[in-house]
Parts: structure tokens; sequence; C-alpha cells
């Protein structure tokens, strides 16, 4: 008898001590989850305050990708003062700009069209409307503005004339926006002339008139009403976009 009960006093306290355990296991739980819980609770807040404080004009910039640090230009003269400023990798119009004065960029920067226009009235003589040249010259033209309606716009109807030239090596990158010709006669005019060791490329956007290439050409997406005249085949790439015009290959 006094073996059972020794027994059975060594299963009881068994049990107990399991329940303990079982107990200590569940309030550990208990307390992890509770740290938990509070710490996103706190997160959530710190999250909502930052929300509540932050100026709107730095949430626009961050939807439309707009660098915190850029410059605003109204008229040509600035813009061609902040072009000529190596230190300006980002111009944005806050207005339409109409000139006759020919544009000349030699290093890296970023034009950010902003819903508006520049236009570029009949030149006598001027061959080019924008010179993209030099090494290491890479001109991004974008347009960030919900309404997608920058464009830039050449009202030169001579067909030996060139609106976009891109040359000595530089690099001219079209992500968003329209460059064309205020004219019927579109098809006549050389928007984009890309010579030899330059390149272009094509990220989205629109383009009406024509094309000449002679260095890179990289069409990734975007329209394309016009035709395209290649001297350079194995330098011409189409990976998507639409065209609405010809692809004239030299020797053809």
């Amino acid at each position: 008898m006094k073996k059972i009960k020794n027994e059975k006093g060594s299963i009881t306290l068994f049990v107990l001590m399991s329940m303990l355990f079982f107990m200590a296991v569940l309030i550990g739980l208990y307390i992890s989850s509770s740290y938990k819980i509070q710490a996103q609770e706190r997160e959530t807040e710190q999250i909502q305050k930052n929300y509540e404080t932050e100026n709107i004009d730095n949430l626009y910039n961050s939807i439309a990708t707009v660098p915190s640090k850029y410059t605003a230009i109204t008229t040509y003269e600035e813009l061609q003062e902040k072009i000529n400023n190596e230190n300006e990798k980002y111009i944005v119009l806050e207005k339409d700009i109409e000139t006759s004065n020919e544009l000349k960029i030699n290093h890296t920067v970023t034009i950010d069209l902003n819903g508006h226009t520049y236009s570029i009235n009949e030149q006598n003589n001027k061959n080019n409307s924008i010179i993209v040249t030099g090494i290491n010259t890479e001109l991004t033209i974008k347009d960030t503005s919900k309404s997608k309606n920058g464009c830039i716009i050449t009202k030169n109807t001579d067909t030996e004339k060139k609106m976009i030239s891109i040359e000595n090596n530089a690099k001219l990158i079209l992500d968003s926006g329209a460059i064309s010709n205020d004219d019927l006669n579109y098809k006549n005019t050389q928007i984009i002339n890309i010579s030899e060791n330059s390149e272009f490329v094509m990220n989205e956007g629109t383009i009406i008139g024509k094309i000449i290439q002679e260095g890179i050409a990289i069409i990734n997406s975007g329209k394309i009403i016009g035709d395209i005249y290649s001297n350079a085949e194995e330098r011409l790439s189409i990976q998507g976009g639409v065209i609405k015009g010809n692809v004239i290959i030299k020797n053809r």
C-alpha cells in the first residue's frame, strides 16, 4: 500500500509540474503577443502622424517622380541659363514657352515638360532647333503632369532642318511627352536626327514626324506617327510601341 501511495504522489507532482510549465508557456506567449500588438499600434500611429503632417507638394512630387531638388523655369532665357549650368540636373517648365532661338545642351539633364508646351517658331538662319551634343551628354525628356499634355512643337516645315539633333556621342531619352511638328505636312519634317555614334532611346511618349537614324535607335514603347529612315539597320532596335508609318532601310 505504501508503494502505491508513493507512486500516486509522484504522478500528482508530475501532473502539477506539467500544468505549471504549460501555464508559464501560455503566459509567455500572451506577453510576447501583447508586446507585438503594442509595437504595431505605435508604428501605425507614427505612420498616421507622418501622413497628416506631410506637405502636399512632397506627396505630389513623390507620385509624379519629381525629385525634391529641381529648378522651375518660365522663359527661354531662364531655360538656356540653367542648361548652361552643369550643376542643374532637373528642370521643370512652369509655363508654356515660345521661342525662335536654338537650344544647345552639352551635359546630362532632365527637362520635365510638366504639361506645358515648348514651341519653336520658324527659324530662317538655323538648321537645328535643339542640339544635344558631346560625350557623356544625356538629355531626358519627360512629362510628369497628370494631364500628360506636355509637348515640344516646331513650326519649321523645311525638310533640311532638324528639330532635335543628337550629335557627337550624345544621348536622348524620351520617357513621356510629345515631340511634333505643328503642321499638316509633318511627315517631311526631321523631328529626330541621330548622328553616327549617338543614341536615341524611346521608352514612352509620342513622336509626330520623321526620324533619321545613323547612330543607335532603341524603340521600347510609345507611338511614332511618321517614317523612320535608317542608314544603319544593325543599330536600329524596335522592341515595342506603335509606328504609323514606314521603316525605310537604306539600300533596300
